[in-house]
């Protein structure tokens, strides 16, 4: 009587640690991210080479939501510090060359694009443009 009053009560004992140890989050996949987050996104446009810098429209882009400005000084970064982002926010980092040419050089430099979440490059590319692409752009999106 002894042995199953031990027996039962080690079974109720590991059954309970069992329980406590394993939460519904453990089940879930290591990898998956939780949403919604807060982050600071930081998007920047280096000039890489070319004659003279560009005159650029530079357009960021949060979901649907655009915030665009004009500079010939680069490079140039733009943060949103402390933005929520859920699953599938879409980011996109658009410039557009808008400079005439002086001097009769032909209107041609590289720029590189930059999209940083939290200080972590998430996205990169470098471009060259000139008179038959005035535009470039990259993009991300959370997952």
């Amino acid at each position: 009587m002894m042995k199953i009053k031990a027996s039962v009560y080690l079974l109720f004992c590991g059954i309970l640690l069992m329980g406590t140890a394993c939460s519904e989050d453990d089940m879930m996949d290591p990898t998956t991210e939780e949403y919604p987050k807060t982050v600071n996104l930081k998007f920047e446009v280096w000039y890489v080479g070319g004659p003279d810098q560009p005159t650029l429209d530079i357009t960021t882009t949060i979901n649907n939501t655009d915030d665009g400005t004009t500079t010939n000084v680069l490079p140039y970064s733009e943060t949103f510090a402390q933005t929520t982002v859920e699953k599938n926010t879409y980011l996109k980092l658009n410039i557009q060359d808008i400079g005439s040419c002086d001097y009769g050089y032909a209107c041609t430099f590289s720029t590189a694009l930059r999209i940083l979440v939290d200080e972590e490059l998430v996205k990169t590319d470098t471009f060259a443009i000139d008179d038959s692409q005035r535009a470039a752009f990259i993009d991300y999106t959370f997952e």
